[in-house]
C-alpha cells in the first residue's frame, strides 16, 4: 500500500503494516515482529541544501557508538543518500538520509541484527520505494 506521510513524499509498505504519526515522525511496524522503521522529513524552500553525507556525519557525532558506514544504496540512485549503523548490544540502529533539492528524509530502522542483515525485509523495501511528490 502507498502511504503519504506528508504532502512531499510517498512510501510503499506492506498491507499488514501498522503506522503511527507523532508530530513529524511516522513509525511503521508489524505486530509481533521486532523491526521498526521511522521516517521524518524536512522541506527546504530557500537556501542551500545540506548534503546527506554531512547530515549523517552530524548525526553520528551525537551518538557515542561504534558506527559503520554503509556503502550500499538504500534508495533510488538519483537521490543524494548516506547511511550508517551501530549495535547498542540489543538492537542494530540504521540511520539514513535521503536528500533532494527541496526535501530531506531522515530514516531509522531498528531491530535484531539477524533481521537488519536481511536486505529483503519490508523496511528496506519501503526505503527503496520512497519518492518525492511534485507539488
Amino acid at each position: 500500500m502507498v502511504i503519504r506521510p506528508t504532502a512531499s513524499y510517498r512510501v510503499e509498505v506492506p498491507d499488514n503494516i501498522v503506522s503511527q504519526l507523532d508530530d513529524r515522525v511516522v513509525s511503521f511496524w508489524k505486530n509481533n515482529e521486532p523491526l521498526l522503521l521511522q521516517l521524518s522529513s524536512y522541506e527546504r524552500s530557500e537556501g542551500p541544501q545540506v548534503s546527506a553525507k554531512t547530515r549523517l556525519k552530524d548525526r553520528m557525532t551525537k551518538t557515542a557508538a561504534e558506527w559503520m558506514r554503509l556503502d550500499q544504496k538504500l534508495a533510488n540512485d538519483t537521490v543524494d543518500q548516506a547511511s550508517a549503523k551501530y549495535n547498542d548490544g540489543k538492537l542494530v540502529w540504521l540511520h539514513g538520509y535521503f536528500v533532494w533539492p527541496h526535501l530531506t528524509i531522515y530514516a531509522t530502522i531498528s531491530g535484531p541484527e539477524s533481521i537488519i542483515q536481511e536486505r529483503d525485509n519490508w523496511a528496506y523495501k519501503a526505503l527503496a520505494s520512497i519518492s518525492p511528490v511534485l507539488q
